[in-house]
């Protein structure tokens, strides 16, 4: 995955180098999500709908495929569980792809575990590339996405506002897009970049990784309070203060938390 970036980052390579690359790969990644935002914009003003859910589709099949594919591919061939040729392996595949698909815009399988279970599927697959990538390459790429998230929802002309607002109008919303909870909706987007972020701090220790979820969790629910609160503001981003949190918990957990867990156990070891 790492080959799809701009810049390679090399061990010998200066702060200024490494930051400089780091944020042109982080605008690689941000202008492919506008480019990908902006076809749905198109197809929404021209009120293409079914032709909005056959490029989806199309994306999500690909997104099925392709990673889980590989994976598949990689997983027998070091393996070699039991034998498998090839035409049986496509079959399977097959298979998969179509019944994610289904399972995510069947009206009957929205609300099944089936349905759940393949958005899981959807969130790992665009998540994997970033353990690949750079850290300094993820956490640019976190903060222009925030900064993005921020002005494409908040502003009149933002394009993730134009299309939620379409969406909320629409009596169908296109497959995989929308999770819609109890008081709130999230798109599929802002659980990918809290996986990316979780995701990241499992590199470390599991407090970390335990800290990131909570700090996720608590600026969705301060997200949701804003949103509750502020009635004239039809949509909040939900990206800004769960990656916030996050970053704070991720940063400061290894520096406090876990100095103060080692001295509270170090007499249980000695």
């Amino acid at each position: 995955y790492e080959k799809i970036l701009i810049y390679k980052e090399q061990p010998d390579d200066d702060l200024r180098r490494r930051t400089a690359g780091s944020v042109m790969n982080a605008s690689l990644v941000v202008a492919g999500i506008l480019a990908t935002t902006l076809f749905f914009v198109v197809f929404f003003t021209f009120k293409a709908k079914r032709a909005a859910t056959v490029f989806l589709l199309g994306l999500l099949g690909f997104l099925l495929a392709a990673p889980w594919g590989y994976f598949g591919y990689q997983f027998f061939s070091y393996y070699q569980p039991f034998p498998l040729d090839a035409l049986s392996y496509a079959l399977f595949l097959w298979n998969f792809m179509v019944c994610g698909l289904c399972s995510l815009s069947l009206p009957a399988l929205k609300t099944t575990i089936f349905n759940k279970a393949y958005l899981i599927i959807l969130c790992v697959s665009l998540v994997w590339p970033f353990t690949e990538f750079p850290e300094l390459t993820v956490w640019w790429t976190l903060g222009l996405l925030t900064i993005y998230d921020l002005l494409a929802v908040l502003l009149p002309c933002g394009p993730l506002r134009f299309i939620m607002e379409r969406e909320m109008q629409s009596a169908a919303s296109l497959p995989g897009l929308m999770y819609t909870g109890q008081y709130f909706r999230l798109g599929l987007g802002d659980f990918v970049f809290y996986g990316v972020l979780v995701g990241r701090s499992m590199f470390l220790d599991p407090n970390t990784t335990i800290s990131c979820c909570l700090g996720v969790s608590m600026g969705l629910l301060v997200t949701i309070v804003i949103t509750r609160s502020v009635k004239h503001l039809r949509a909040v981003p939900a990206l800004p203060v769960s990656v916030v949190f996050g970053f704070i918990f991720y940063v400061f957990t290894p520096l406090t938390v876990n100095p103060s867990l080692e001295s509270l156990l170090e007499p249980y070891y000695m």
